[in-house]
């Protein structure tokens, strides 16, 4: 209210004020009967009139006027008030005008600030950011703010509380929802977070989340829920799609566990077959150096052999040789008596004999070295030679089967399998205690296939995978190098079986 209408309002009061004080003076005047007594109710009256009809500053002005006319209208100088009593009564008269205006004073700053509540409450209840509601049990609303109609969809709490009859029947997607609402309100007198989708005024749906007290009558029944609504529609969004996320997340963490599990897998088999690699490796590396050493050892040892036949055998060859010449050059130069024509003949005769042993061990050597037959005239010929050898050293009988021809095989195959055969015949020989033995060499075309079986005693397992076998590792060795095999195993009638597959490089190379 601006000062001017307050002026007005001001003067309005006061001339209420004055018109009612009049109006006791003119009654106190017209009915004399009424006494001191009567008086002062007159004037007390118009005081509270004013100051209820107006406010205390209209009733103050009715308490300095009602005196005024007291004292300069009604008493006359011989009249004034002389004894204990009339000064008791005014002084009573005083005391209620005053304590009549001051109740007048307090009602109206008391009215103020009831006002002031309501207005700051009106503005905070049409202001608020969050819905807020007043029901009935039933589901009937009684009060709600702007931003309440906004979260449903209407366009404002009248349209709201005039078309939402019914919030039992129409308002939660699933029906359960208002029961449980009720429940929960039974019991703990409040609810806060209570979600729920709910159905908006053209049928879609949102989600929202209620705080909510129920209020009661003297008697402790439960008439009605005042609360506040907020929507959460973007966060239960949110929470869908962080759901989704996580969970896809979950699944990719799971695929990439199970990917590095299997990556995992696959490198620890490989460091294990690493190791193995490496294991075998060093075996291999210990084999060779241990073959190595044996084949020095070997090398020696023939060495040794060719330096004693060629001393024990040669040697006295040709020493005797040598006396026989010896003899004769002295025969000749006449210090004793000169052979005939016939003795000199059958001493050259002899000493031919000699030289021809001593070619014939010279042979045998050189071809315990490398057999000349090998070079001239093949790998079958060098095999069937080698047999021969065999049966007349140690009465074994063999048995050779050879479906070979001669081609551009390279030397170093023939000289591999020729070594091969070797080393059978010296671990038969050796070991086996056989009375027959099985040869078998073939051109397969793409490979040469060599084995040989006996009838011996067989063969030890532990001592076959022996590093120190090594004239087993020899032979394995030798086909390596050429890309080939060597497996042995036992023949189901007892003894051993040597079986050897080196690739053909001229066919290969075709």
């Amino acid at each position: 209210m601006n000062s001017k209408a307050q002026e007005r309002t001001n003067f309005y009061n006061f001339g209420i004020a004055l018109v009612a004080v009049i109006a006791a003076l003119v009654i106190t005047l017209l009915v004399p009967a009424l006494g001191d007594g009567g008086m002062y109710f007159l004037f007390l009256t118009a005081i509270i009139f004013s100051a209820l009809r107006g406010d205390w500053r209209s009733g103050a002005f009715a308490v300095v006027v009602s005196f005024i006319l007291n004292f300069f209208l009604l008493y006359d100088q011989d009249k004034l008030p002389n004894s204990f009593s009339d000064w008791i009564i005014l002084l009573a008269f005083a005391l209620a005008a005053i304590f009549t205006v001051y109740i007048c004073y307090e009602r109206m700053q008391a009215e103020k600030a009831i006002l002031l509540a309501e207005s700051r409450y009106r503005a905070i209840f049409e202001g608020a950011i969050t819905g807020i509601y007043e029901t009935t049990v039933d589901g009937k609303y009684e009060a709600a703010n702007q931003k309440l109609a906004e979260i449903l969809g209407y366009a404002s709490p009248d349209e709201l509380m005039r078309e939402a009859k019914n919030l039992n029947t129409r308002f939660y997607v699933k029906s359960d929802r208002r029961e449980e609402f009720r429940r929960l309100i039974e019991e703990n007198e409040s609810i806060a977070g209570f979600e729920s989708e709910i159905y908006q005024r053209d049928g879609s749906t949102i989600w929202i989340t209620e705080n909510a007290l129920g209020y009661r009558d003297k008697s402790g029944k439960l008439i009605g829920y005042q609360g506040t609504t907020i929507e959460i529609t973007d966060r239960k969004r949110a929470e869908a799609a962080l759901g989704r996320a996580h969970a896809e997340l979950e699944g990719k963490v799971i695929e990439r566990t199970a990917e590095l599990n299997k990556a995992n897998e696959i490198l620890r088999g490989e460091i294990t077959e690493r190791r193995r690699i490496e294991d075998e490796l060093r075996a291999s590396q210990k084999q060779l150096q241990d073959l190595s050493a044996h084949l020095q050892f070997v090398r020696e040892e023939e060495r040794k052999d060719i330096a004693r036949e060629l001393h024990d055998e040669l040697g006295q060859i040709l020493t005797a040789l040598k006396i026989d010449l010896v003899r004769l050059g002295e025969k000749n130069r006449g210090t004793e008596k000169s052979l005939s024509a016939f003795e000199i003949k059958n001493r050259i005769t002899t000493m031919l004999g000699i030289v021809d042993a001593a070619m014939d061990i010279t042979r045998q050597i050189v071809a315990e070295l490398r057999p000349g037959v090998l070079d001239e005239l093949g790998l079958a010929a060098a095999v069937e030679w080698q047999i021969g050898e065999f049966q007349k050293r140690t009465k074994i009988v063999c048995n050779l089967e050879i479906e070979f021809e001669e081609s551009g095989d390279c030397l170093n195959l023939k000289t591999t399998v020729f070594r091969i055969l070797q080393e059978c015949l010296t671990n038969i020989t050796r070991h086996s205690g056989a009375s027959r033995a099985q040869i078998t060499l073939r051109d397969e075309g793409h490979r040469i296939f060599f084995q040989i079986e006996d009838n011996g005693r067989g063969f030890d397992e532990q001592a076959l995978n022996s590093p120190h076998s090594f004239g087993i590792s020899g032979m394995r060795e030798r086909a390596r190098m050429l890309n080939g095999t060597v497996e042995i195993s036992r023949v189901e009638t007892g003894g051993t079986r040597v079986s050897v597959s080196i690739p053909s490089p001229a066919r290969t190379a075709g």
